[in-house]
């Protein structure tokens, strides 16, 4: 939902029924709050992503110390760190 500011429940219902179970339009009758804790939630994951690749740098660079750092974080956040000189190959 890009536009929450001019959204209500059953915007551009015709047939003018109170409810989603009397509409016969198919408009959307999903609460407002909905789609805003759906925005909160995205924004909040992106910022947990940040933080959890952040972490990992971290940490990397306290193992490795001043050696060059090469790592990587999948989407499910397992993290896997490689120090040219530490790593098994």
């Amino acid at each position: 939902m890009d536009n929450l500011e001019d959204y209500y429940e059953g915007k551009g219902c015709k047939c003018y029924a109170r409810s989603e179970g009397e509409c016969a339009c198919g408009v959307d009758w999903t609460q407002k709050q909905v789609y805003v804790l759906e925005a909160k939630v995205k924004e909040l994951t992106e910022q947990l992503k940040t933080a959890k690749i952040d972490a990992v740098n971290e940490f990397a660079n306290k193992v490795c110390g001043d050696c060059s750092t090469e790592f990587k974080v999948d989407l499910s956040f397992k993290a896997d760190w490689y120090c040219k000189g530490l790593a098994n190959e």
